[in-house]
This record gives C-alpha cells, sequence and structure tokens, in this order.
C-alpha cells in the first residue's frame, strides 16, 4: 500500500477547514441580515458591526496562523 504524499494530506485539510470556516460565515451574514432587517435599536447595530469586524479579524489572524504553522 503506497503512503499518501504529506503536501495531499495538507492539502485535504486546508480545503476542508477552509470550506467549513466559509460555510459558517455565509451562515452567520445570514442569521445577522435577517436580524438587521427587523432591528429598528441603533444601540444593538453599532454592537452588531462592532462585533462582526472582531469576528472577522480573529478568522482572518486564525486562518492566517493555521495556513502559517501548516507550511512552516
Amino acid at each position: 500500500m503506497e503512503k499518501i504524499p504529506y503536501y495531499l494530506l495538507v492539502l485535504g485539510g486546508s480545503l476542508t477547514v477552509l470550506t467549513f470556516c466559509a460555510w459558517y460565515v455565509w451562515g452567520i451574514i445570514q442569521f445577522v441580515q435577517r436580524k438587521i432587517k427587523s432591528c429598528k435599536d441603533i444601540r444593538l447595530l453599532k454592537s452588531l458591526a462592532i462585533g462582526l469586524h472582531i469576528l472577522s479579524l480573529l478568522i482572518i489572524v486564525g486562518l492566517g496562523y493555521y495556513g502559517f504553522t501548516t507550511f512552516y
């Protein structure tokens, strides 16, 4: 039985993680869009905007860290 090359395992794992993250973020965006459409409170909208910016920064930093540690 032939061994699977390491780079294929890394590529498959990376694609799986990226697909899951994209699906998760898409779900969050859909949820937040429904909430914003029915929301009338300005303070809540501001806190949602700040929360989404922080979440996007965490996702970008996490994916960057994951990619950096995977290949180095």
